[in-house]
C-alpha cells in the first residue's frame, strides 16, 4: 500500500512519511503555498552536491546515491571537453611550430643564399677592417686524390674527424710557402672564404663546397688504407695458425689493427656523411679561424 502526497503527487510507503514530507519538504510546502508558515521544522536534511532539502534522512540518502552518479557523469563530460580542447590546443601548436620551423629554414635560406654571393677581393681589401690575404683556392678532385695518395697515411685515420681535419689543413689548404688558400671567418656558422681564379672572393658555407670536391677521394682513399689493414690482418691471422709457439704478441698487434681498422670504416662512413652531419665543418672551423 502507498500513501500519495495531494499537493505533489510524490508517492510514500508509510503515512508517517507522508506527513513528515508535507509538513517539512521546501517544494511541497512551497505547492501547498506554506513555505514561510511558521510551524515549518528547519531541520531539514540538505544534499551537499546540490543542495537541494529533504524531509527525511533517508530520502536524502537515496537521493544523494543518484546524484553523485549525476556529479560523476557531469565531471567525466566536462573531461572529454577538456580533452577536446586539449587535443585541439596541441593541434593549434603543432601547426604554429611547423610554421616557425618553416620561416627558421626560409631565414636560414636567404642568409646562406646573401652569404655567398661573390665579393670581388680587389673591392673587399679596400676595407682595411676586413682585409683579407689568401692564395688562389685551387683545389681540385684530381689533385687532392694525388694529395691524399702521396700524404695521407693511417696515422692521419687515428683521430677520427678530427684528425681528418688536421691533414686538410696541413696537406689540402696550406700551400708549400705556408700560404692559406682556405679560411674560416665564422666558426658558429661555419662560414668559409677563398679566392677563386678569377681574383673573386667566394664564401662558403658550412664547407659544403669544398666537401663537394674531396669527399670522393677522400673515401677512396680511406678504402686503400682500410684493404691495406684487412691484408695485414689475415696475413697475420694465418702465421699465428702456423705457428707451434706463444703468439700473445701477435695477438695483440692483430687486435690493434683491427681496432684501427673499425676506426677507419668509422671515419668512412662521417666522411660520407659529411655534409649531413656538418662533423668536417666544425671540426676544420676550429682549425682554420681568421
Amino acid at each position: 500500500m502507498s500513501f500519495i502526497c495531494e499537493h505533489c503527487k510524490k508517492e510514500f510507503t508509510t503515512y508517517y512519511i507522508l506527513l513528515n514530507h508535507q509538513r517539512k519538504a521546501k517544494y511541497c510546502l512551497k505547492i501547498q503555498g506554506k513555505l514561510e508558515n511558521k510551524f515549518i521544522v528547519e531541520d531539514d536534511f540538505v544534499c551537499d552536491i546540490c543542495e537541494k532539502t529533504f524531509a527525511t534522512k533517508q530520502t536524502l540518502t537515496n537521493h544523494i546515491n543518484v546524484c553523485k552518479q549525476k556529479n560523476v557523469q557531469l565531471i567525466f563530460e566536462q573531461n572529454i571537453k577538456l580533452k577536446t580542447l586539449y587535443k585541439s590546443s596541441q593541434e593549434q601548436l603543432e601547426k604554429k611550430d611547423i610554421h616557425i620551423k618553416e620561416l627558421e629554414d626560409r631565414l636560414e635560406r636567404a642568409l646562406n643564399k646573401a652569404l655567398e654571393q661573390p665579393t670581388n677581393v680587389s673591392t673587399y681589401n679596400n676595407n682595411s677592417t676586413n682585409n683579407i690575404q689568401l692564395a688562389t683556392f685551387n683545389i681540385t678532385t684530381e689533385n687532392t686524390a694525388k694529395i691524399l695518395k702521396d700524404k695521407m697515411k693511417r696515422e692521419h685515420l687515428y683521430f677520427g674527424m678530427g684528425g681528418f681535419a688536421d691533414f686538410a689543413k696541413e696537406h689540402l689548404l696550406t700551400l708549400e710557402n705556408g700560404e692559406m688558400i682556405y679560411k674560416c671567418y665564422d666558426v658558429s656558422r661555419q662560414i668559409f672564404k677563398y679566392v677563386d681564379n678569377n681574383g673573386v672572393l667566394i664564401k662558403d658555407v658550412k664547407a659544403k663546397k669544398l666537401m663537394s670536391l674531396i669527399r670522393e677521394p677522400v673515401v677512396l682513399r680511406i678504402l686503400e688504407i682500410i684493404n691495406d689493414y684487412n691484408k695485414e690482418y689475415d696475413k697475420l691471422n694465418k702465421e699465428i695458425y702456423d705457428m707451434n709457439m706463444d703468439t700473445r704478441e701477435l695477438r695483440k698487434k692483430i687486435e690493434k689493427i683491427d681496432y684501427y681498422r673499425k676506426e677507419a670504416l668509422k671515419l668512412k662512413t662521417d666522411i660520407n656523411l659529411m655534409e649531413e652531419n656538418n662533423k668536417f665543418a666544425i671540426e676544420l672551423s676550429t682549425r682554420l679561424t681568421e
